[in-house]
This record gives C-alpha cells, sequence and structure tokens, in this order.
C-alpha cells in the first residue's frame, strides 16, 4: 500500500501487513516526523491516460523495487527486535509498553544533510530550508514584542505614574529641600511645604499717633506644627503699594529663639512715620537670600 507523510508528503510503498487492521506508528526517513499510519490513509492512483503512465512510472519506482519495512512475507510473525547495539540504521527499536515506530523508506532519495562548515552552528532544524527558518525567526520575535506590549502595556504605565504621584506627594518635603523652587508648585495645587514647621497666625496691622507722630503697628502669633522643638529665625516685614510693589522693608527679633511644639509666639512691631502710598505689609521669616540683597 502507498502511503504519504503528513509532514513534508514523501510517499512510501508499505506492505499492508506491517500496517495491519489497527494501524501503527511510522517514521518518515526525511523530516524525522512519527504519524500513525492506517490502511484508510493509503493513496488511491487514479487512472491515467497510457502517455501520461508512461511519465508518471519515470518518477515512482517499481513497488518491487523498494525495500518494504515490513515484516517477512508468507504471514511470518515479526522477528525479535534487535538490540540497541546491533539494530538497523533504518529500523527503529520498539519501546516497552508502546507502540513500534518503523523507519519506511522514501521511494525518491532524500537529500543528504549538508555537513556544516567548521565553527558554524545550524540553527534550522531537519529538513527546514533558510527561507522557512527566516519567517519562524521572524514570527517567534514578532510573538515575544507583543507579549512585552502586553506586560508593559496601558496597565503599566498607570501604575507607574501612580507610584511617580504618590513619591511626589509623600516625600514632598524632601523634594522643596533638594529643589526649593518646587516650593511654589506644591502650593500652586494645595499641598504647601512648609521646611520650617512653622506658621503664622492671625496678622493684623493698625494705625496709631504717638507723640504726634503717626506709627504703623503690626502684630500676630507664630505657630509651631513641629513634633520636637524648632528654632525661630528673625522676622522680616514689608511695607507694599497698592500695586504691590515693596516700598520699605525692616526686620525684628522674636521675643524666644526656640518655639516648643504646638506652641504660640506672638510678635509685635512699629514703623514710625510709614510712607504715606503704604497699602499694606507682607510678614514672613528672614532668608540668606535677605541678607545676600541687603549686602548688595
Amino acid at each position: 500500500m502507498l502511503l504519504a507523510c503528513p509532514n513534508c508528503a514523501t510517499t512510501y510503498e508499505v506492505n499492508a501487513a506491517v500496517v495491519g487492521d489497527g494501524g501503527r506508528s511510522l517514521r518518515c526517513v526525511r523530516c524525522q516526523v512519527v504519524w500513525y499510519a492506517t490502511r484508510a490513509q493509503e493513496l488511491v492512483v487514479t487512472a491515467q491516460p497510457v502517455d501520461a503512465i508512461g511519465s508518471a512510472q519515470a518518477n515512482l519506482p517499481a513497488a518491487d523495487s523498494v525495500p518494504a519495512a515490513s515484516t517477512p512475507e508468507n504471514g511470518a510473525s515479526d522477528p525479535p527486535a534487535a538490540s540497541a547495539e546491533h539494530a538497523a540504521p533504518n529500523q527503529a527499536i520498539p519501546t516497552e509498553n508502546s507502540t513500534p515506530i518503523i523507519d519506511a523508506p522514501p521511494t525518491v532519495p532524500a537529500a543528504p544533510d549538508p555537513v556544516p562548515e567548521t565553527g558554524t552552528i545550524s540553527f534550522a532544524s531537519r529538513g527546514e530550508d533558510i527561507e522557512t527558518f527566516a519567517r519562524r525567526y521572524a514570527e517567534s520575535a514578532a510573538e515575544r514584542s507583543l507579549r512585552l506590549r502586553a506586560q508593559f502595556g496601558p496597565p503599566a504605565v498607570i501604575m507607574i505614574l501612580a507610584l511617580t504621584v504618590t513619591a511626589l506627594v509623600a516625600w514632598r518635603a524632601n523634594i522643596v529641600r533638594l529643589a526649593p523652587q518646587m516650593a511654589s508648585l506644591y502650593a500652586a495645587i494645595g499641598l504647601p511645604v512648609n521646611l520650617r514647621e512653622l506658621a503664622f497666625g492671625s496678622v493684623r496691622i493698625a494705625k496709631e499717633a504717638r507723640d504726634g507722630v503717626p506709627v504703623l503697628l503690626v502684630e500676630g502669633s507664630i505657630v509651631s506644627t513641629a513634633k520636637h522643638p524648632v528654632e525661630v529665625p528673625q522676622l522680616r516685614f514689608a511695607l507694599r503699594n497698592e500695586a504691590r510693589q515693596e516700598i520699605y522693608s525692616w526686620t525684628a527679633m522674636p521675643a524666644h529663639s526656640i518655639l516648643a511644639p504646638g506652641a504660640t509666639l506672638p510678635f509685635r512691631s512699629r514703623l514710625a512715620s510709614p510712607p504715606s502710598e503704604g497699602h499694606d505689609v507682607v510678614v514672613r521669616f528672614f532668608t540668606r537670600h535677605d541678607a545676600i540683597g541687603e549686602a548688595h
């Protein structure tokens, strides 16, 4: 009976007794694929014209010229399986508790495997040409790329952004300490950063006259938001006009230089004969930038 390898379509002439009624496993000697052959897989050769038969017979060798990988004819039973040392090159050795696998000889001799040059390694599988190997490699690379994009897609980006925002909010004090210009950004989004851990309470401005001299009175309080004693720096007062431009500034020392946790420290300062165009007063702590400005 005529069978064909389902992988490479190599045809084989196999004795029907070898396949039997229940089928048998065969291995293709060209591509090494093992398949379970049954009599239902027998190829049926359709009738051809006389002139076509001659050409067909030129391509297929006679059945009696092909060595059949079968048991001996005349209905004899299979001979005992050969040992691994004395097994024939094209005969598979049946394994225990498994269906025997027989290497059926091809009707057309398979091309010999190319011998790789010294120092070279062939990555293509047996019976695979370079075009097939290149296509398979490209498909594998595309599949890996899709898997990576699936792993690091929108969910991963959202998670990274969420972690970044959380870190910016939780560590905003350290960030402002390293980059003071970030303080205005945090204040703009409603998350002011107070590195001094001191805050001003209510600040009041009043005008009075003493001995006929006008006096500007500024008073308020300083509140500690720290959980430990903090140092209270020098206070800076700035008088601004209606355009919010500073027209005069002065400093004052607090009544105490150290403030306990949660404590409140009142302050009061007077400015005699203030400029008439003064509109409001800004109170803040004195910084080193103020000292540099006064030096210039």
